[in-house]
């Protein structure tokens, strides 16, 4: 299985070649500016969660669990971010407006490049210590496909059940013919 080229993933170099100048651009120098559905916003700290998803089963008389694997968990992304300047408030509301929209928009992490996600949750502090600026936290999730998994019948089962009926069918063409 290939592995997903990342936001920060160049282009392979020949083993022993010496990087350029211009090769050795700074990791903060490729991080991209940040924005939640076109409304721009600095951002402090930015972290995710990714993983599986588990069942553990317990049985009595038994001293080994069984973890069951039900797939991958859902993914999140927190940001901790913040507006600032003159005209903070009217970002701060433009920003506001956007995680109370609803479907799936445009995140520009600064880290992780463009993601499709939902908000779902923005919580915001404002102190008249600070003034012109406006801290907030932002939740994002992936917005996944719709609908439940359905169930189908498996391929083998249904190659059984078709070969059980062509032998009957064989068993009766033959019994007719005697």
């Amino acid at each position: 299985m290939a592995r997903q080229v990342s936001y920060f993933d160049g282009p392979a170099r020949a083993p022993g070649r010496r990087r350029r100048a211009a090769e050795l651009r700074s990791w903060r120098a490729r991080l991209r500016p940040a924005s939640w559905r076109g409304v721009p916003f600095f951002v402090g700290e930015a972290s995710g969660e990714v993983g599986r998803r588990y069942e553990m089963h317990e049985y009595p008389q038994r001293d080994q669990p069984w973890a069951e694997d039900l797939g991958r968990s859902q993914r999140k992304w927190s940001v901790t971010g913040y507006v600032l300047g003159d005209d903070y408030m009217g970002t701060r509301d433009r920003l506001l407006a956007a995680c109370e929209q609803s479907g799936v928009g445009k995140l520009v992490h600064p880290y992780l490049g463009e993601l499709h996600v939902v908000c779902d949750r923005f919580r915001y502090t404002e102190r008249d210590e600070e003034g012109r600026i406006c801290r907030f936290e932002l939740s994002f999730a992936e917005p996944g496909t719709k609908g439940a998994p359905t169930a189908r019948r498996a391929a083998g089962a249904a190659l059984q059940g078709a070969a059980a009926g062509l032998q009957a069918a064989a068993v009766s063409a033959f019994a007719g013919l005697l």
